[in-house]
């Protein structure tokens, strides 16, 4: 669309339109610039990276008492996707659950183990399903009535091969086990999570270790349903991250280094407990609603006076947008700060705050 004067494209409206169309919680790592062609129309021209969300946002675990009323939930969903598999309500396949649902790194050495198992089908699969679809888009329009025909016999023999069932191993329990020992007894990082499932495993009755039997053996012919599952779990602990805001804590970097890492440190405890994202770039704290800049403009390693107009410049100026500084000169004086907020549950105050705020 076209601009009457340069005045009237803000790029603050480039970035909210583009919060609204990735959806919350979802940034694009990229840059947007603009200029005039000959006839006065804007051009925009974008370097898109890609969209991601920050690993810095932590990790939330739950008690088993926590976790415990998403069972209900569970059992529902085991119901309508897995008629067959034996509904049981009893306390100990709860608890299970439970300690399952509470620590998606446990529960993810469950999954892998038993994928390991089907490594073969679970990467041959989309791979022929591929190789088929781009035969069909290539040739199905254009094709003699011969090669239609030869790319419907190929269709059958295909899905007749997907069909195949490997052979079962005894026992897709002991399997699962066998391979989470294999894990455990490793110096791989994920060790100690492996004897954590390991534990929950052997703590379990015959009666329990038969019902997860029964699930194990129907997700090998049902393969799509372990992510499924997974899915459905990581949904349960997601409602438990604090997520009402999307913050962005700014800390400083210079051309020879960036902010000393125990101011990181500091913050870490805030950054977990809010589960705010940060980092030492303007321009990724432009795309947040809610800005926190780190220390005083004077310290060795800061976010500057101009950097911190630059934002003001172009954050949008409304109740919908949020922007502060945090005046302090030391890891400690951090530290101290945040604690506050984290005792008072307060994430954001606005406005220059700390022991060194101008009057």
């Amino acid at each position: 669309m076209p601009f009457a004067d340069k005045g009237s494209i803000k790029l603050s409206d480039v970035k909210k339109l583009v919060r609204e169309k990735l959806g919350l919680g979802l940034n694009f790592q990229g840059t947007i610039k603009h200029d005039r062609d000959s006839f006065g129309w804007v051009k925009f021209h974008t370097s898109f990276d890609g969209i991601y969300c920050s690993p810095y946002a932590g990790r939330v675990q739950l008690s088993i008492e926590q976790a415990l009323p998403h069972t209900e939930d569970l059992w529902r969903w085991f119901s309508q996707t897995i008629p067959d598999l034996p509904q049981r309500d009893d306390q100990e396949l709860k608890n299970f659950w439970a300690a399952i649902i509470g620590n998606d790194d446990v529960a993810d050495q469950m999954f892998n183990a038993f994928k390991r198992l089907h490594t073969d089908r679970l990467n041959l699969v989309p791979q022929v399903q591929g190789i088929v679809h781009e035969i069909r888009a290539t040739y199905d329009d254009h094709a003699a009535q011969g090669l239609q025909t030869a790319i419907e016999q190929l269709d059958k023999v295909v899905k007749e091969i997907l069909s195949a069932q490997p052979p079962a191993p005894k026992s897709f329990l002991t399997s699962t086990r066998e391979g989470l020992a294999q894990v455990a007894g490793s110096d791989d990082p994920e060790a100690k999570n492996a004897q954590t499932m390991l534990d929950l495993l052997d703590a379990l009755s015959p009666s329990t270790n038969a019902w997860l039997e029964q699930l194990l053996a129907y997700m090998s012919q049902h393969l799509d349903t372990i992510s499924a599952l997974q899915l459905r779990l990581r949904e349960y602990l997601w409602q438990h991250v604090q997520h009402d805001h999307y913050h962005y804590l700014l800390f400083g970097q210079t051309a020879e280094s960036l902010v000393p890492r125990a101011w990181i440190e500091a913050s870490w405890s805030y950054i977990q407990r809010f589960r705010c994202n940060f980092g030492f770039f303007v321009t990724e704290a432009m795309l947040y609603p809610t800005i926190t800049v780190v220390g005083t403009p004077d310290i060795a390693v800061p976010v500057t006076e101009d950097e911190e107009a630059f934002l003001r410049e172009y954050v949008p100026q409304s109740d919908s947008f949020q922007f502060e500084r945090l005046w302090v000169r030391s890891a400690d004086e951090l530290k101290a700060i945040l604690a506050e907020r984290i005792a008072k549950n307060n994430r954001f105050e606005g406005g220059n705050v700390g022991p060194h705020a101008p009057a």
